[in-house]
């Protein structure tokens, strides 16, 4: 799939990344209170892909953040985070990430923007290559994005369909009552919806599994496979092995030690030193590679 990215200067770049994860498993964490009751830290496990939905991200750090709303509905710790790859809607680019701020969701780094359509067919589900049907929220944004970057398993946590233990969201946003009613009736279609896309993934070869505690989509209450939130991150790390090198154990990186390849690399450097000026230590590489009259001593070469 194509995203947008931005230079400073306002330049727009399309980069590809399909297949950028191919064939990889990862964690789809939605913002669910009962997330809470978990600890976190087993998402930041070296070799284990996150994908954060919204503001999940500030409970723990994220592989990677999806949203589809106005940049100022953002957790910062998130949003100026490096490290975390981020994707936005490409009609938010341009946005404040605050009021008073000049830093606009274009400006933020490792941010990656996707264009939109209209189109809610569960038979066009995941095969636009380069927009995305934004009108199915966040949750479905966010697996049409990891499927386009080549996963195939993804494990769906935190994602109850459900306001618990009087929280709305497991990062502490409240919610006034209109937009309680409003988050019900949206859950409702979202489980619906979900669990009309099984034979979909099926046809796309994906797996997906429900790890959320109260679960809306698995066993008696749809037809996926359903894993506690640790078992789904074992399950992600299956075919990751993490054991160290033993020292000692790892080759030399560099051939340059070899004869032909001292003489080569030192014939194309940048710039040329006479045989007098090499220091001590290495005094014994020689200048007889460089062919008679290319280059004067102390003559730059054009990068």
């Amino acid at each position: 799939m194509v995203f947008f990215t931005f230079d400073r200067d306002d330049s727009a770049h399309m980069c590809d990344l399909t297949g950028m994860f191919a064939g990889g498993s990862a964690m789809l964490v939605g913002g669910s209170p009962t997330l809470r009751d978990h600890d976190l830290s087993i998402l930041e496990q070296r070799g284990l892909v996150t994908f954060a939905m919204n503001n999940t991200g500030a409970l723990f750090r994220p592989t990677c953040m999806t949203c589809c709303d106005n940049p100022r509905c953002f957790d910062l710790s998130i949003l100026k985070d490096p490290t975390v790859m981020k994707f936005g809607l490409l009609g938010h680019a341009k946005a404040k990430v605050r009021q008073d701020s000049e830093t606009r969701f274009q400006d933020l780094p490792n941010m990656f923007f996707y264009p939109s359509h209209d189109e809610s067919r569960d038979s066009a589900f995941a095969t636009q290559r380069y927009t995305l049907d934004w009108k199915r929220n966040t949750m479905f944004v966010s697996i049409e994005i990891m499927i386009s970057l080549g996963i195939r398993t993804i494990v769906l946590a935190g994602s109850d369909f459900g306001s618990s233990n009087n929280r709305d969201y497991a990062h502490g946003s409240t919610l006034d009552d209109r937009e309680k009613i409003w988050n019900a009736t949206l859950y409702k279609y979202e489980a619906f919806d979900l669990r009309k896309l099984k034979t979909r993934f099926d046809d796309l070869g994906v797996e997906f599994i429900d790890a959320s505690d109260r679960s809306k989509i698995s066993g008696s209450m749809g037809p996926y496979r359903h894993m506690t939130l640790e078992e789904g991150v074992k399950y992600c790390l299956r075919d990751y092995d993490p054991a160290p090198a033993a020292p000692g154990s790892l080759p030399h990186c560099s051939r340059l030690y070899q004869d032909k390849f001292v003489n080569n690399v030192i014939a194309n450097r940048y710039s040329v030193i006479r045989d007098t000026e090499v220091m001590g230590d290495i005094d014994n590489v020689r200048m007889t590679a460089v062919p008679p009259g290319v280059l004067g001593a102390g003559e730059q070469k054009e990068p």
